[in-house]
Parts: C-alpha cells; structure tokens; sequence
C-alpha cells in the first residue's frame, strides 16, 4: 500500500518527538541523571521552521525519495540535537563535538572533531559559520544531513 502525504506527515512528526526524546535521554546517560522532556520546548523543536517554512510545508513540495529521505534525516538529527541541548543547558558545564569519523565528514565540521568548549561557547567552522551546537549554524550547508552530535559533561 502507498503511503499517502498524511502518512508520511504522521511518520515524521512522531520520529521527530521520538529523536527529541532520545536526545534527552542521551544527556540523561551522559550526566547520570534522570532528565524528563520539557513538552513546551519538545513542541518548538517539533515545529520549528528553517528559512520560513516548516518540515510540513517542505515535505508536501518533496518530488523525490531523495528529497524526502533528506527531510527525514535532516529534521530528526535536529530534533534529537535541540533534545541534547534543551537537557544540557543548566546541567552540563562542557559539550565535545563528535562527527562520524569517515569519509563523509564535511571540511567545515571535521576542523572541530573532537573540540571542548564551555557549554555556552561556540563552535566555529572552516568557512566562518559558529553554531553552539549541531543544526545551529546560520549556513543551511552546515545543517542539512548533518550527522554530528555532541557530548556534555558536568565537571
């Protein structure tokens, strides 16, 4: 049976709320701590728009597998960093960029493999770009089909 656009719409919102939470229990294995999602801020990452559109409009436009597959990628990986990110603030005192380590690395991120910063400090890339985490940089090059995470400590 073919999906229809509401089903892939239902499909993504709820890998959304799940990455979201995943995030949140990453940081909770991280800093051993038993950290609950904040449905207000779990709601805002769900439904955060990029360039002015939200994943719903953007999703009804995709003409590809391709183009929904990098929806579905790209939206995830950012929900499951706004869930990191949403728990480390105020618990964490230090985040470490990860990358995947292979050959699809982009320049811009794999300058920063490995780097530790104070929780509230950016990350700056190759080409100019600062995020303080993954899926914040200001360049949509930067986001799209990021796979890079970080990991908070408390010291």
């Amino acid at each position: 049976m073919e999906k229809t656009p509401k089903d892939r719409e239902d499909s993504l919102l709820d890998l959304l709320i799940m990455a979201y939470v995943f995030g949140v229990n990453d940081v909770s294995a991280s800093l051993h701590g038993d950290f609950t999602p904040n449905i207000d801020k779990m709601n805002e990452s769900v439904n955060k728009e990029t360039a002015g559109e939200s994943w719903k409009e953007r999703l009804k436009k995709a003409e590809t597998i391709g183009e929904i597959e990098r929806i579905f990628v790209t939206e995830s990986h950012r929900c499951f960093s706004d869930g990191q990110w949403d728990t480390a603030k105020g618990n964490a005192t230090h985040k470490t960029w990860i990358t995947r380590g292979d050959e699809k690395v982009r320049d811009s991120h794999w300058y920063i493999d490995g780097l530790k910063v104070g929780i509230d400090d950016y990350f700056y890339a190759l080409d100019g770009d600062r995020a303080l985490k993954p899926y914040g940089f200001t360049f949509a090059d930067n986001n799209i089909n990021c796979r890079c995470t970080l990991k908070y400590t408390k010291e």
